[in-house]
């Protein structure tokens, strides 16, 4: 039994928006790694700065959530 025009696009539309996104999370995943890469390198070169930035970071963070609840 021979199938509609339409199915055949519609698989062809479903297998290219697949294999995108396949590709996409590939690159993102390629992108992520390097970005982990890099802040560890970073974290090992300077970590007096890393710790210090990471307790101000916090400070910051717990400043603005203990002045939310009142």
């Amino acid at each position: 039994m021979a199938q509609p025009a339409t199915y055949s696009q519609a698989k062809s539309t479903a297998n290219n928006a697949a294999s995108k996104l396949q590709s996409g999370y590939k690159e993102i995943q390629g992108r992520a790694r390097e970005a982990l890469d890099t802040s560890s390198d970073f974290v090992s070169d300077h970590p007096v700065s890393s710790v210090l930035g990471a307790c101000a970071v916090g400070f910051v963070a717990g400043m603005l959530i203990r002045s939310r609840r009142w």
